[in-house]
């Protein structure tokens, strides 16, 4: 961490959320234990239970015990660590007791602690347009600040439930806040597989210019997980897993595949590009979405806890994209999520198309040797290269063969997990890492005319540990 930081106060909502328990508080105390935080700074939790400075500082030890992967320090590191934790009890819909926050972020004494102030909403999605308005009110929104001061909000995903209320809660959010102050987190973007994606595009000169329609023949993503719902029943009936993954995660990852070069590194040039990149994806129609779109869910779904016997929200997802711009025309970018799959991977296959004249496998297409780049975010966090080579013998036969890097095994550094790193970007400033309101409402707009499309319709039923619906093989084959 090379960018000194300004003294400051993070603010968490929610303070008793699995969130904050498994992510927040662990990497805080990590970035504190490492020295990545200045001489001074606070947190401070917020939530409905009633705890004080003493008994919140308890619930935070025991989930650092819990959750952080370096062993505790139990010397004065540690207890001035823990000395800088305080708590405010607060009604999230009621707008008079954020006066208790206010007065605690204000008797600090130490002006930069009480004017940098950093809050982060672990809650529901449907608190957050009550707790912007509320902060507001309170004299503690973004728009109108002493000078030196600086005043930032990080939201957690969903960003809205649709088009409509997304664009309703950057509205409220917009009155609280200025766009350069509001930070959408998407955790997938502080992974470093995926931030590598644009340096290996835009670093290396013997893939940049292969980059496009005329040697690509297809994408295809994969974000699978090998186990269900677990307890988010009441969750999933309210989004389903098109609004819990492709909408966010999903398309984030195609953005930063198929995106066109920046003309800077900086977040605006940055974003601008998966901008324009979503805005490119060719919009459905019902007619184009029945065809390129196959809805699934697992069987046992309906009797999870919290779900209804004759739900017909989808676990599984397979879609295929196209994106109407000069790099891209005609290439399909096939996308699949679901749960209960196979086995957990994230991964993105780019497969290049075939040498003009093939003599060592079919002539129609290049067999079992196609060329592949294939990015893989988890479990593995590696960059495979799939070519052909033939086969040891007197006959000439070829096999499909892979040169590999592996994160950990070619470089010595620890890395930092993505919200080691989300949070520092938000305490810097940086926003390339964080979703952008165009970009937000973009993608609300492509999900809700594919979820238009099957209102109501029954999602294909599927076995547990398979790959899916088997009707799922058809938005491959139809391309």
């Amino acid at each position: 961490m090379h960018t000194r930081l300004d003294n400051f106060t993070l603010i968490i909502f929610g303070a008793s959320s699995d969130l904050a328990a498994r992510k927040l508080f662990p990497s805080v105390y990590e970035l504190a234990a490492w020295g990545h935080l200045p001489d001074r700074y606070r947190v401070i939790g917020v939530g409905r239970s009633n705890l004080s400075d003493e008994d919140f500082r308890g619930l935070v030890h025991e989930k650092i015990t819990l959750f952080a992967s370096n062993p505790l320090q139990d010397g004065e590191q540690y207890k001035a660590f823990l000395s800088r934790l305080f708590y405010v009890q607060l009604d999230f819909d009621d707008s008079a007791s954020y006066q208790a926050l206010y007065r605690k972020i204000m008797e600090s004494g130490d002006e930069g602690m009480s004017g940098h102030l950093l809050f982060y909403l672990s809650t529901p999605p449907l608190l957050a347009p009550v707790i912007v308005k509320n902060l507001a009110a309170a004299d503690l929104g973004g728009k109108v600040l002493p000078a030196g001061d600086w005043r930032k909000i990080i939201v957690e995903k969903p960003y809205g439930q649709n088009l409509q209320t997304a664009l309703e809660l950057n509205r409220i959010i917009g009155e609280g806040f200025r766009e350069d102050q509001i930070f959408r987190i998407d955790h997938y973007l502080g992974k470093e597989p995926v931030q590598n994606i644009m340096v290996f595009r835009f670093s290396n000169g013997i893939f940049e210019p292969l980059w496009n329609r005329h040697f690509i023949q297809s994408v295809e993503i994969t974000i699978a997980e090998d186990f269900g719902i677990r307890s988010r029943g009441a969750f999933y009936e309210q989004a389903g897993l098109v609004r819990d993954i492709i909408q966010n995660h999903g398309l984030q990852l195609l953005a930063a595949i198929a995106m066109e070069p920046p003309v800077d590194l900086s977040s605006a040039s940055v974003r601008d590009e998966k901008s324009k990149l979503l805005r490119s994806i060719r919009p459905f129609t019902r007619e184009s979405a029945i065809a390129s779109v196959v809805l699934g869910q697992y069987d046992g779904y309906r009797s999870e806890q919290n779900v209804a016997r004759d739900s017909t929200v989808e676990t599984f997802a397979a879609i295929r994209f196209f994106i109407d711009n000069w790099r891209w025309k005609g290439v399909p970018f096939y996308m699949k999520a679901g749960k209960n799959l196979a086995e957990t991977v994230t991964e993105m296959v780019i497969t290049f198309k075939c040498p003009p004249q093939n003599f060592f496998g079919p002539s129609e297409s290049c067999g079992i040797t196609a060329n592949q780049v294939i990015l893989r975010i988890q479990p593995e966090e590696t960059i495979a290269i799939r070519f052909g080579a033939k086969r040891p013998g007197e006959e000439m036969i070829t096999d499909p063969v892979y040169m590999t890097f592996d994160y950990k095994k070619s470089f010595t550094e620890k890395g930092v997990t993505p919200y080691h790193r989300l949070l520092l970007d938000a305490l810097t400033g940086d926003q390339m890492n964080f979703i952008r309101q165009d970009s937000v409402e973009s993608s609300w707009a492509l999900v809700d005319a594919l979820r238009d499309a099957f209102h109501g319709a029954e999602p294909a039923p599927y076995a547990i540990h398979s790959w899916g619906p088997e009707d799922a093989l058809r938005i491959y084959r139809e391309a």
